[in-house]
């Protein structure tokens, strides 16, 4: 079995930072309220400069008497929005909140993505929605697979079949040289 890693080499993802004001948290002004009753409080808490703002949502949870949670919300500090980059036909969310487009499903409509199943550019691509293995027929020097971030998952030089297995179901963008389309992973 390998040794420890070192914390300064761990990578957290789905991990909690800080529970304000602690662990047992803060005892609400009033012990009854309504439907439509509100109660705002603030806390503050300074994010490491290393940390990816895009990735980070608050979560707020009220506990019953009990200590169980009895209900609970979550919001992303910076609302996710999307970027069209013409130039790959990829969509991207910047991490401003301010993107032109409020879906990765809208910014993909107008993106320039073709159909699917369809032959482009002397390329076909199948099949498509894909379980394991997905086929290319045509002429073309590199494959470059991206989630709907724009982030790049997967890059190869010219093979006729592609294992996808390790890919999560989900929308993909696959682009062949300068043929873009969109890849459903099952």
């Amino acid at each position: 079995m390998p040794g420890n890693v070192p914390a300064s080499s761990m990578i957290y993802r789905h991990v909690g930072r800080s529970i304000a004001p602690s662990f047992t948290g803060d005892a609400l002004p009033l012990t009854t309220y309504n439907t439509g009753d509100q109660e705002c409080i603030t806390q503050t808490f300074t994010l490491d400069p290393s940390w990816d703002q895009c990735q980070i949502s608050i979560v707020g949870m009220l506990f019953d008497g009990n200590g169980k949670v009895d209900n609970a919300s979550s919001s992303k500090l910076i609302t996710p929005s999307w970027e069209c980059d013409l130039s790959t036909g990829i969509c991207f969310d910047p991490c401003t909140g301010n993107g032109a487009y409020t879906s990765s499903t809208a910014c993909q409509d107008d993106c320039g993505v073709s159909g699917i199943n369809e032959e482009t550019s002397n390329l076909l691509i199948y099949p498509n929605p894909v379980k394991d293995m997905l086929t290319v027929s045509g002429t073309y020097d590199s494959v470059k697979i991206y989630d709907i971030y724009g982030k790049l998952i997967l890059s190869s030089n010219t093979k006729q079949t592609i294992n996808v297995s390790s890919l999560s179901k989900g929308v993909y963008i696959i682009k062949l040289d300068n043929t873009i389309k969109k890849l459903i992973k099952e």
